[in-house]
């Protein structure tokens, strides 16, 4: 059984994991225009529109339709796991095809509830299961039961995106800047959530990796996405890691799907337990 694995650019634009293919997000500029989620987007262009009333939206259909048929020209099975179903309807698309005739038994659809190294960590395990010659649905069951078993938190270094996008108000975004708090989000319940402010930035970490030691037991190592940031902020918050006594496994690009929500100096912590 061959069976290939399909993403999309919530899980990031790069990987060297085998049979895996990646189908752009789209970035919807206005009503009228969008462009691709894709790596012809460079970060420059990106810090150009990021703060214009953005917002991330499905792959077109039809394209999304092409290559599912054309994956399943070279595999016997395609396993599905993207975007989580509550950030977009991207979920839906997916599950319509698995719900057509043509496609029962040979597309599988994991409701992953994941972004960026949520997701990462799931493709990975994906793989794996795959090599241990588990089937499509054994590998679905599997990870939707273990989507549970992680702490995620974001936190944001700047308010402006937050209020470009109206997720809050011009009035509080002006008093937290000026104060320089820093709020923290959490992942829960299939959605971004508000867990505290702290004053901060970096006091902010440090009360994201105090919380994730104190919910995931005899925690050791973690994994962190990163914005665009500085150098001297990135060395910053990575020697407050290993102040925690923690190690990170997995260091990656924090993906625009979720840079359009928070602002493009954004770092994600998660820890699996």
């Amino acid at each position: 059984m061959k069976i290939a694995i399909l993403t999309d650019s919530s899980f990031g634009l790069k990987s060297n994991i085998k049979d895996l293919y990646i189908i752009p997000l789209s970035i919807n500029l206005n009503a009228e225009k969008s462009i691709k989620d894709d790596d012809k987007l460079t970060d420059k262009e990106f810090l150009k529109i990021i703060n214009t009333h953005i917002k991330t939206s499905q792959s077109p259909y039809g394209e999304l339709e092409n290559m599912i048929e054309n994956i399943l020209k070279d595999y016997d099975q395609l396993i599905i796991c993207g975007i989580a179903k509550a950030l977009s309807g991207q979920y839906n698309s997916y599950l319509s095809f698995a719900n057509q005739d043509k496609f029962k038994d040979k597309v599988f659809v994991i409701d992953s509830d994941g972004v960026s190294i949520i997701l990462e960590k799931q493709i990975k395990d994906i793989r794996y299961l795959i090599d241990k010659g588990l089937t499509s649905q054994e590998i679905k069951d599997f990870i939707e039961k273990d989507k549970k078993n992680y702490e995620c938190y974001i936190i944001p270094r700047k308010w402006t995106t937050m209020v470009a996008s109206g997720r809050i108000s011009k009035l509080k975004g002006l008093i937290a800047s000026t104060l320089k708090v820093s709020v923290v989000l959490k992942v829960a319940d299939e959605k971004i959530v508000l867990d505290s402010k702290q004053r901060s930035f970096l006091i902010g970490i440090k009360y994201i990796l105090s919380e994730l030691k104190s919910k995931v037991k005899d925690l050791k190592v973690i994994d962190v996405a990163c914005g665009i940031f500085e150098q001297d902020i990135i060395d910053k918050v990575k020697d407050i890691i290993k102040s925690f006594d923690l190690e990170i496994n997995l260091w990656s690009d924090l993906t625009k799907s979720i840079m359009i929500n928070t602002g493009e100096q954004t770092m994600a912590f998660c820890a699996w337990r």
